[in-house]
């Protein structure tokens, strides 16, 4: 069997992902970002990558703010990630305001 390797990589993901066989809705993806401020281009880019994963494969996409760094946390910061996904169109189905066992 040939490793897949380089821009290969993402014809073959891409291949997975869009392949009906494997799409069980096994998959559970999280994005997890650190209440310290304002949703960031980085967090934006991986939570959109996160939620197109999810809904390809038909999983549930969940927003777990962490809660283990208090001290960093200023005022206002989880309602400002929660209105930066909300003003992207990414909605989560696990995770505030929406509860679930894992979010």
């Amino acid at each position: 069997m040939r490793e897949v390797l380089g821009k290969d990589i993402f014809r073959h993901m891409s291949e997975q992902i869009n392949n009906p066989e494997t799409s069980d809705g096994s998959v559970r993806v999280r994005f997890g970002p650190s209440p310290t401020g304002f949703l960031h281009i980085g967090g934006a880019r991986t939570a959109l990558f996160n939620y197109i994963f999810s809904r390809q494969r038909k999983g549930p996409f969940l927003l777990r703010i962490e809660d283990t760094d208090a001290d960093r946390k200023p005022e206002g910061a989880t309602q400002a990630i929660i209105d930066g996904m909300r003003f992207l169109g990414l909605e989560w189905d696990e995770g505030p305001e929406k509860g679930g066992d894992y979010g």
